[in-house]
């Protein structure tokens, strides 16, 4: 399960490194001689190894970070359709926790004035109250 975590720790540096335009503080608990850039092929490449693993292992426990990997990544065009999939089949197994890290992906409404809570994300399965 150790080089499983590590590897997620090298997916989520790489995702923040793409997303952000620059490399995140996580790498500094990776081997200094690992790559720090995260071209559209790697992107690419990292997105199909994380969603072959959420399809084969949909009950490991970093499964529900994987989604923000994949987000950060931005490497699908079809990504919304994939995470509204995702978040109705974990809802339908009762999987709290990963309805969870996926209903947290939502779009916040904090950039409106005055206003710190969630966007109903889908409307159909907000947890939450809609605004």
């Amino acid at each position: 399960m150790a080089a499983v975590n590590d590897c997620f720790i090298y997916f989520a540096a790489l995702a923040e490194t793409r997303h952000r335009g620059a490399v995140p503080d996580l790498f500094e608990c990776l081997p200094s001689d690992l790559p720090t850039d995260c071209d559209n092929d790697a992107a690419l490449r990292i997105h199909n190894v994380v969603t072959e693993f959420i399809e084969k292992c949909p009950g490991h426990p970093n499964v529900g970070p994987a989604f923000r990997i994949l987000l950060h990544l931005h490497a699908s065009d079809d990504l919304k359709s994939y995470l509204l999939a995702k978040l109705k089949f974990f809802y339908a197994q009762g999987d709290a926790h990963t309805v969870y890290q996926l209903h947290a992906l939502q779009p916040t409404a904090a950039g409106r004035r005055g206003c710190n809570r969630r966007v109903s994300w889908p409307p159909s399965l907000s947890l939450g109250r809609s605004l």
